[in-house]
């Protein structure tokens, strides 16, 4: 095994060589971050999920589209609900019928409740208040009898959500939630940390470890990370692959889970099929990254990261599917 990885590795770096001489402003080589790792190679579509907010009409049928339009069936389907929406059993089931599992992102926040009671939830979550919620949902994994990737409370890092930016809430409400779950005996399930990826000043320290609840209570650690391309009204501006997720890849290594990325996007532009090219360069230098969940969808106020938009992109993970 570690003669492939060195193999795989060996030849990334011959493909950015070649690739300097061909091109007259190549993507930046490859990193490696797999070094010394224990990996299974998998295929590139036994890598590949994603999320479109379609698939919450007419569910089977939507996914046979997509299933085309990617030339195979993902491997993962990424799913959001609130903390009190129902356990997603028929998806769940579903796709484990075509040998596909689901990662359920769990809203720490209800639908039924006002922004304040929503800015308290991780507290009352910590205090036992939610338990007969969770309890449910936990059975209900449990009866599903496959695995569950259960991403509690994702981008905690962030300020965006009402559970956001409060670590030591976060840490009691997620160790809480986990017993609750062990109570139930839902073994079945895997829990994933799962923050969004450093941005500006923000450093691993104070923007992942803080957040993180330890080795017993983590199975997979996740990262979620965009190109929003150039927004100046949004602060943003477009980046590459490699400075958006560099630092926090190396960091989510560092606590020796498998590594994900949970969430990825890019934004419709002339240059997406290159960035493309980096994140697919990456993915085949890293077989320690063991999965990559794409966000295709086009929200209000968001770009647009949907492949059925960019042929170019789409014919690009088309082929990089397929290998």
């Amino acid at each position: 095994m570690h003669s492939v990885l060195c193999l795989r590795m060996a030849a990334c770096s011959l493909v950015a060589l070649c690739l300097c001489g061909t091109q007259p402003t190549p993507p930046p080589e490859p990193r490696v971050i797999c070094e010394g790792a224990s990996v299974t190679i998998r295929s590139n579509s036994q890598r590949f999920g994603f999320f479109s907010d379609k698939l919450y009409s007419d569910y089977s049928s939507t996914l046979d589209t997509f299933t085309s339009l990617f030339g195979t069936k993902p491997a993962y389907i990424l799913w959001f609900q609130q903390i009190d929406d129902p356990f997603p059993l028929t998806v769940v089931s579903s796709n484990a019928g075509r040998a596909i599992g689901t990662v359920i992102s769990l809203n720490l926040m209800s639908l039924r409740c006002d922004s304040l009671r929503n800015d308290t939830l991780l507290r009352e979550i910590a205090q036992g208040a939610w338990d007969s919620t969770l309890a449910v949902f936990a059975r209900q994994a449990k009866l599903a009898a496959v695995p569950v990737y259960l991403r509690f409370g994702y981008e905690m890092n962030g300020y965006w959500f009402p559970w956001g930016e409060k670590p030591a809430e976060f840490l009691s409400a997620w160790r809480h939630a986990h017993g609750v779950f062990t109570q139930e005996k839902a073994d079945n399930v895997e829990w994933v940390f799962a923050p969004g990826v450093l941005w500006g000043t923000m450093r691993a320290q104070d923007g992942i470890m803080a957040y993180y609840p330890g080795d017993s209570v983590v199975d997979i650690v996740g990262l979620d990370g965009y190109n929003f391309g150039d927004d100046a009204a949004a602060g943003h501006e477009w980046q590459s692959f490699w400075d958006i997720f560099g630092q926090s890849l190396v960091a989510a290594r560092s606590l020796g889970k498998p590594v994900w990325i949970t969430e990825i996007g890019c934004a419709a532009d002339e240059r997406k099929p290159e960035w493309l090219g980096q994140v697919l360069s990456f993915m085949d230098c890293n077989p320690c990254i063991e999965a990559m969940l794409w966000f295709d969808m086009c929200k209000n106020g968001e770009p647009d990261f949907r492949f059925e938009v960019d042929s170019a992109s789409l014919t690009a993970l088309r082929s990089w599917l397929l290998r």
